[in-house]
């Protein structure tokens, strides 16, 4: 096997824990799972560009249809995952100062 299929192996199956990965996020595990996650992300950005960088576009291409699909269900994960995770804080944030609002009124009111 070329070097290139066996590298474009690893990057199919890194896409692949990648998506395991998103698919497995939870909030009690967001914390550490979430930079896990930016870090394959990363991994695989690398491998990408350096087969793009050692063998060219054309080369690349053949390869391309499934590493695309998957990089774009990877795409949509992540902006959901942020989603969730941004209006989840929102709530939080919202739920605590009016937590504290109604904290400020009981001191106020003895």
């Amino acid at each position: 096997m070329e070097e290139i299929e066996l590298k474009n192996s690893e990057l199919m199956l890194m896409l692949d824990d990648v998506m395991n990965s998103f698919e497995n996020l939870t909030f009690d595990n967001f914390d550490d799972q979430f930079p896990k996650i930016l870090n394959q992300m990363e991994l695989v950005h690398h491998i990408k560009s350096e087969l793009l960088e050692n063998y060219g576009i054309d080369k690349l291409i053949e390869f391309e249809p499934e590493a695309h699909s998957k990089a774009k269900i990877i795409e949509e994960l992540f902006n959901e995952t942020v989603k969730i995770f941004s209006e989840e804080d929102k709530r939080i944030k919202r739920e605590l100062a009016s937590s504290m609002n109604k904290k400020k009124l009981n001191v106020y009111n003895r």
